[in-house]
C-alpha cells in the first residue's frame, strides 16, 4: 500500500471517528446531527479516493470509486449549508418548497451519477488507462458544489455580524477552519481536474481534519 492510501486511509478513520463521537454525544441535536452527516459524507468521498488510489490498473472499478467521491462531494458540500444554518443557533427555517429543490438536486444528481457512470469522468480513447473529464458536465457539478459551499458562507458571515460574545467566537472558528479545508481542497482535488491532472488527489482529506477539528472542538465545548 503507498504512503497515498495511508495517509487517506488515516483521515478517513479520523473522520469517521469525528462524526460517530459528535452525534452519540448530543443526537437530540440539529448542530451535532448535520454535523455528522457533513463528516460522513466527507469520509465517504475519501474512501471514494482511497478506492481510486487502489484501482488504478482497473479502469471501471477506477470509474466506480470516482462517482462514489463526487457524489459524497456534492453531499458534504450541501450538509455543510444545512449545518450553518443551525450553527451556532438557528436563524431561519428553509421554505418546505426550497427544502425540497435542494434535496431534488442533491439527490437527482447522484442518481444520474449512478446510472451513468461516465457523466464527469471517462477515459480517452487512445488508452483506456487515462482520464478524462468530461468538462461542460464537471463545470456543472462544480457550480452546484460550490453554491452550496458559498451560501454556507454567507450565511455564517451574517451570523457573525449579528453575533456577540461567545458566537461571535464560534463562527469566526467556524469561518477560519472550513475556509482553509474548502480553499486547499479547491487547489488540489476540484481544480486539477479541469486540466486532466490527479497527482494531488491525497492531499484534500488531508486538509478536511482542520475544519473536523475545529467544528468538533467548538461543538465539545457547547455542548
Amino acid at each position: 500500500m503507498s504512503y497515498q492510501s495511508v495517509i487517506l486511509l488515516g483521515a478517513a478513520a479520523m473522520n469517521l471517528y469525528l462524526a460517530g463521537f459528535v452525534f452519540f454525544r448530543n443526537r437530540l441535536s440539529a448542530v451535532n446531527f448535520y454535523y455528522s452527516l457533513m463528516v460522513l459524507c466527507g469520509t465517504f468521498w475519501i474512501m471514494g479516493l482511497l478506492g481510486y488510489s487502489l484501482s488504478l490498473d482497473n479502469p471501471v472499478n477506477r470509474l466506480a470509486f470516482v462517482n462514489i467521491l463526487y457524489i459524497a462531494t456534492l453531499l458534504t458540500g450541501f450538509y455543510f449549508f444545512i449545518f450553518t444554518c443551525h450553527f451556532p443557533y438557528p436563524t431561519f427555517r428553509l421554505p418546505k418548497w426550497l427544502t425540497a429543490v435542494l434535496y431534488a438536486i442533491v439527490f437527482g444528481f447522484s442518481f444520474l451519477l449512478s446510472v451513468k457512470p461516465d457523466f464527469l469522468l471517462n477515459f480517452s480513447l487512445l488508452d483506456t488507462n487515462v482520464e478524462v473529464t468530461q468538462m461542460l458536465n464537471y463545470l456543472i457539478f462544480s457550480i452546484f458544489f460550490g453554491a452550496f459551499v458559498l451560501a454556507g458562507f454567507i450565511v455564517l458571515f451574517k451570523k457573525y455580524k449579528r453575533s456577540e460574545g461567545i458566537h461571535k467566537r464560534q463562527i469566526v472558528y467556524v469561518l477560519w477552519g472550513t475556509a482553509l479545508t474548502y480553499i486547499l481542497a479547491t487547489i488540489t482535488n476540484l481544480l486539477p481536474s479541469f486540466w486532466n491532472s490527479y497527482q494531488t488527489y491525497w492531499l484534500g482529506p488531508v486538509f478536511t481534519l482542520f475544519n473536523a477539528f475545529a467544528i468538533a472542538y467548538l461543538i465539545f465545548r457547547k455542548n
